[in-house]
């Protein structure tokens, strides 16, 4: 048998330019010199890319886990706090939340401008205001205010708008220029105190019998100035209409106060009172006058704003009183006197009685104020 003919080795390869195939050790013009396994500069980009990506991914993780230890960690303490609290019958503390802090501060601003309100009627207030603050056009505007008291009712709404600070239903007493045209009103502000027709002034304006006195005294006056018979004077007349104004000025101070406290029936008060309704913005406004109970039995401590002139802080002097009721009169006792100190503490006081307190003040620029309102209250 014939032996099989080696077979010739195919040579592989590209012909150079002689057409020959270069040996396997040289290399081919369309040769890179870079290592097929070589990564490319765009390969390594995406690579460091990727690890990068991973890292922070790798990062969140681990921020997320601690996060959540910690959760799990203050539930393990709430848990064992309140199983502590269940044992014990006692009640566990917690963290106030941004609302209950809202609702604690809108009964305090309450308080401050005269209106007691509830918890209930602070939460109210806080989701309204929630809503208010959600209004971004005056059409909006409209229609929230519009809807109001059909959702909430009047007396809620009359609350809403007071607590949050938008408008207070008040009074305010312009005056005639002309004497007799002045006296005609001051007599017509009388009596409307005197006859009470509604029930709004009860307790009755500690001034109205002073301020009677005086009304009837210019009237007086003015006929002796017109009569022109050398009994009456011009000077007269105005010293009349400066002290009647002072009457006139703390009974507005006094049915303003009838006001604040019964929102609901303010142009009804107003009216009666023979003046006139003003709207006006009073949120933060601070009492200038109040009263609580002392440490002591029988104490009750006085404030009072500090005294000013043009909104600037003056020298002042505070003039305090105490009233009791004798029989059908209330009877009004001196406190001793403060010099720039506005507030005192009244000792002594009866217990379990009602008694009346008021303050006024003098300084060199404002002169002598009318007493204010009186407050109320029982010591213990």
């Amino acid at each position: 048998m014939d032996k099989p003919k080696k077979m010739r080795k195919k040579a592989t390869g590209t012909m150079n330019a002689d057409g020959k195939i270069p040996e396997s050790g040289s290399k081919s013009v369309t040769d890179t010199g870079v290592p097929k396994n070589s990564v490319s500069a765009k390969e390594e980009k995406k690579s460091l890319a990727r690890k990068v990506k991973y890292e922070l991914i790798n990062e969140e993780k681990s921020v997320n886990k601690a996060i959540e230890k910690e959760r799990n960690e203050a539930a393990k303490k709430r848990n064992e706090l309140k199983k502590l609290c269940e044992e014990t019958n006692s009640v566990a503390w917690h963290q106030k939340t941004k609302r209950e802090k809202a609702v604690e501060k809108i009964i305090e601003e309450g308080a401050i401008t005269g209106i007691k309100l509830s918890e209930a009627d602070a939460r109210m207030i806080y989701r309204e205001m929630n809503s208010m603050s959600k209004i971004t056009d005056s059409s909006q505007s409209v229609f929230y205010f519009n809807s109001l008291e059909k959702r909430v009712g009047r007396h809620d709404m009359c609350i809403i708008l007071m607590a949050a600070g938008i408008i207070l239903t008040l009074a305010k007493c312009p005056m005639p220029e002309n004497a007799r045209a002045y006296q005609i009103k001051a007599k017509a502000l009388v009596k409307a105190q005197t006859d009470n027709t509604y029930g709004f002034f009860t307790p009755a304006f500690a001034g109205l019998t002073v301020m009677g006195g005086l009304v009837d005294d210019l009237l007086t006056a003015i006929e002796n100035f017109e009569d022109k018979d050398g009994t009456g004077n011009i000077e007269t007349v105005n010293g009349l209409i400066d002290d009647v104004q002072v009457q006139v000025d703390a009974l507005l101070v006094y049915v303003n106060g009838k006001c604040r406290a019964n929102q609901l029936a303010a142009l009804e008060i107003i009216a009666a009172a023979e003046m006139v309704p003003v709207k006006k913005k009073e949120k933060g406004k601070k009492k200038d006058f109040g009263i609580k109970l002392g440490a002591a039995s029988g104490s009750v401590i006085l404030t009072s704003l500090a005294g000013t002139f043009d909104e600037k802080r003056v020298p002042t002097t505070y003039y305090w009183q105490y009233g009791l009721m004798v029989g059908t009169e209330l009877i009004w006792y001196d406190l001793p006197d403060t010099v720039d100190e506005c507030t005192t503490t009244a000792t002594g006081m009866p217990i379990n009685v009602t008694v009346a307190f008021r303050k006024r003040t003098k300084s060199k620029k404002g002169g002598l104020s009318a007493w204010c309102t009186p407050l109320y209250i029982s010591p213990k």
